[in-house]
């Protein structure tokens, strides 16, 4: 569907970037990166755009490519959704933790989220970044709605894996549209060795690298 699209009309920025990020998930990377830099050539201020570029450097291991691009978007475009949760993303991978901490709380600002916001901080008052990720796993598990995959991801920040396998496995049993991006998401990196990884990869027919 995303060649049909591009076929019909070449020039569809969105098409070439959602292509590119799905096949950076399939390991074909070549034209991933043909893709990716297609939709930044069309569309080279768009904050979609530059976003999901952004994740596809992270992706590479561009850490910190990614966290300049993303802090000129956000200059730019102050609230979008896609930036800010971008950039929280590549300050963790560069050990930003301080900044990290502070995109958090402009995402949750943003949405008027006070009760997320104060868990938040009181975890990070009690020690430190992790310990606030870890807190906010906790209260997302005490809400009636859960949000599996959500809670993997603080989990896996956090760096508790074995809170973060259980509920990466709950996010599979939800078919969660987010469990293709464990394949690529460098935040998943320190669970790789661990066959219950290589486990939920085949689940969803995606080889680990090692295979």
């Amino acid at each position: 569907e995303f060649y049909e699209a591009i076929q019909i009309q070449p020039n569809h920025a969105k098409a070439h970037i959602y292509l590119s990020n799905f096949q950076y998930i399939l390991g074909n990377t070549s034209e991933s990166k043909f893709h990716s830099s297609k939709a930044l050539e069309l569309e080279p201020r768009d904050p979609l755009i530059t976003s999901l570029y952004s994740m596809n450097l992270i992706y590479e291991g561009k850490f910190s490519m990614a966290v300049q691009i993303l802090e000129t978007n956000l200059k730019s475009f102050p609230g979008d959704d896609q930036t800010i949760t971008t950039l929280r993303t590549a300050y963790h991978l560069t050990e930003q933790y301080d900044s990290a901490f502070a995109t958090w709380k402009k995402y949750f600002s943003i949405k008027g989220d006070k009760a997320s916001d104060s868990v938040l901080t009181n975890g990070y008052r009690e020690a430190g970044y992790h310990k606030a990720l870890q807190r906010l796993a906790e209260f997302y598990i005490s809400q009636p709605k859960k949000r599996p995959w959500v809670i993997a991801t603080l989990y896996t920040r956090a760096g508790m894996k074995e809170k973060a396998i259980e509920w990466l496995y709950k996010a599979y049993e939800e078919h969660d549209l987010n469990m293709p991006y464990l394949k690529v998401d460098p935040i998943f990196n320190f669970l790789k060795n661990d066959a219950r990884y290589k486990d939920l990869l085949k689940k969803i027919n995606l080889q680990p690298d090692d295979l």
